[in-house]
């Protein structure tokens, strides 16, 4: 790990691979050029790759960090990712005039539970990873009621 800081955290963003190639992409895009096969079948592999190596790396760090507590304020984050966002969805839909298929995709989306690449930055930057995984895990875990209830309601 690497202590530095939460203003380097977020510089960093702006250098992650997925913001760089964010141009090159929307250039294609709005060309409507074809990536060419090469680098098309590179980009699917490591596509393919990503999610499980996250997911590895995640329950590594689970494994070494002994057991989780479970406090007040892992119960407010979660309480804030699974139930005030898509209360806040809910309520922007509305006013942005987004509904049917879009609006039930929104408020489901922002009421997942936490995203592994958010543990995966606060490692990287010594940010309280402890409590980042045992957000991610607890979310993980209530998400099964809170989604089910959810999709029930939309």
């Amino acid at each position: 790990r690497r202590d530095r800081g939460w203003l380097s955290a977020v510089l960093t963003i702006f250098k992650t691979p997925a913001i760089i190639v964010m141009v090159p992409a929307l250039l294609f895009q709005a060309g409507g050029l074809a990536v060419p096969l090469m680098p098309a079948r590179i980009i699917g592999l490591l596509a393919g790759a990503m999610i499980p190596t996250l997911l590895f790396v995640v329950g590594q760090h689970l494994a070494e960090s002994g057991p989780m507590k479970l406090n007040r304020d892992v119960y407010v984050a979660s309480a804030i990712r699974l139930v005030v966002t898509p209360l806040l969805a809910l309520a922007l839909a509305g006013p942005l005039a987004v509904d049917g298929f879009d609006r039930g995709a929104g408020i489901l989306q922002a009421g997942m539970p936490v995203a592994v690449l958010a543990t995966i930055i606060a490692m990287e930057f010594d940010l309280v990873p402890k409590f980042v995984t045992t957000v991610l895990f607890f979310t993980t875990l209530a998400s099964l009621l809170t989604i089910t209830v959810m999709l029930y309601l939309l």
